[in-house]
């Protein structure tokens, strides 16, 4: 018989001043003692790799509600027009128009400039102490982000800084006055700068991806100008904060573990592994949400349609009725069927071009920092709705 349990946190309580650092266990616990769980705030969360991996690929759901409702976003004054928050048809468009850029033959250039771009950084690292998230995990993904969209060298200094600004509208009702000013003011120099990279596609193509999505409205696609906006502003947002996440949190989980560190400088062809051990083991994205479009029942839990229902990806990862010894960092781990990048139709688009800067930053940085530590065990998370480290200060 399905059951209305009362709300309750278990322990798990996202608001707390200490969750952070201790997320891992928290959810360890509440796998264990409510892997369903009813929270004091009405949605739902799964902690059990099955269970998330159904809610995402084999469960009606979308990322609005069923009449079309973004939760906990305000459209009344501008509708969200990104991919990401938008369900089929809609979504299924977009993000086709979207797949025309990264082409075989763009991702093998990617890849190119990437290692590349990767060994000018660490090249400039002319001290023996460096902070690596403003020496490397945050200028790789925000260059080659820029260079995507075709923004020139002179301008990229100015385009970062209203990315890094624009990150705050992830936190949604959760971000201060202040960011939200920061946040509205970056998105309407950006929507400026946008509108005006447009205008001067349609006079001369080009082959980035605004001119790409220009070329697309040209031959015909359904694409509105603020639809168009919205990837570019979209992608932009999406493309570098995740990456540096999963770079800085990959170096940090790397050189807390030592023999990790060495298996990889010894060995640079786990680099691909280490990544999927990353995701898995330090997700940046800790859990994603749905709507449901159909009651469902999950563990024995009832749950009407419409209800936000969240896959704690980071509890789904660390779950030992997939993963044999969860709690162990091995960048050798096969098989490694984690869902650091989500799952189903919205499904990380740019997975492939994150795992390609990973690699290259963590080959890298082993190969000429053999004995590279940390300077301090502790980090200090960003104030990004993702788990971000906000400095990464090293020995090289």
């Amino acid at each position: 018989m399905p059951l209305q349990p009362e709300p309750s946190w278990h322990g798990a309580n996202p608001d707390e001043p200490d969750f952070r650092d201790t997320l891992h266990e928290r959810y360890r616990h509440l796998r264990k003692v409510a892997p369903v769980n009813l929270t004091p705030r009405g949605y739902v969360r799964l902690c059990r790799h099955a269970d998330c991996e159904r809610l995402l690929k084999r469960t009606k759901v979308g990322v609005r509600t069923v009449d079309g409702t973004l939760p906990s976003v305000d459209e009344t004054h501008m509708a969200r027009a990104f991919m990401l928050e938008q369900d089929p048809p809609h979504h299924t468009r977009l993000r086709r128009m979207v797949s025309r850029y990264f082409t075989p033959r763009v991702m093998e250039e990617l890849q190119l400039r990437v290692d590349e771009l990767c060994e000018e950084l660490v090249d400039g690292m002319d001290s023996r102490e460096v902070d690596l998230v403003q020496s490397l995990a945050l200028p790789l993904p925000s260059i080659i982000i820029s260079e995507i969209m075709g923004v020139p060298a002179e301008e990229r200094a100015m385009f970062n800084a209203w990315s890094n600004d624009l990150t705050y509208i992830l936190l949604g009702t959760r971000a201060s006055r202040a960011q939200q000013s920061r946040a509205n003011a970056a998105l309407g120099h950006m929507v400026g700068y946008i509108t005006e990279k447009v205008q001067q596609r349609r006079r001369e193509p080009t082959e980035d991806l605004i001119g790409v999505l220009v070329r697309a409205e040209q031959e015909g696609e359904q694409l509105s100008e603020i639809e168009l906006l919205w990837q570019c502003v979209g992608l932009t947002l999406a493309g570098f904060e995740t990456t540096t996440g999963l770079i800085a949190n990959g170096v940090r989980q790397l050189l807390l573990h030592p023999d990790q560190w060495r298996r990889l400088h010894e060995d640079r062809t786990l680099a691909a592994s280490a990544v999927d051990e990353v995701l898995r083991y330090e997700p940046s994205v800790a859990a994603t949400s749905r709507c449901l479009h159909e009651d469902a029942q999950f563990g024995d839990i009832a749950i009407e349609r419409d209800t936000v229902v969240m896959a704690v990806l980071a509890a789904a990862n660390r779950d030992p009725e997939v993963f044999d010894a969860p709690a162990t960092f091995d960048i050798g781990r096969q098989p490694n069927p984690h869902m650091g990048f989500g799952g189903g139709i919205h499904m990380c688009l740019g997975a492939h071009l994150a795992k390609i800067e990973a690699m290259a930053a963590f080959r890298v940085l082993s190969q000429r920092y053999p004995g590279a530590k940390l300077l301090s065990p502790h980090v200090q998370w960003s104030s990004s709705l993702l788990r971000i480290p906000q400095a990464l200060p090293l020995c090289l």
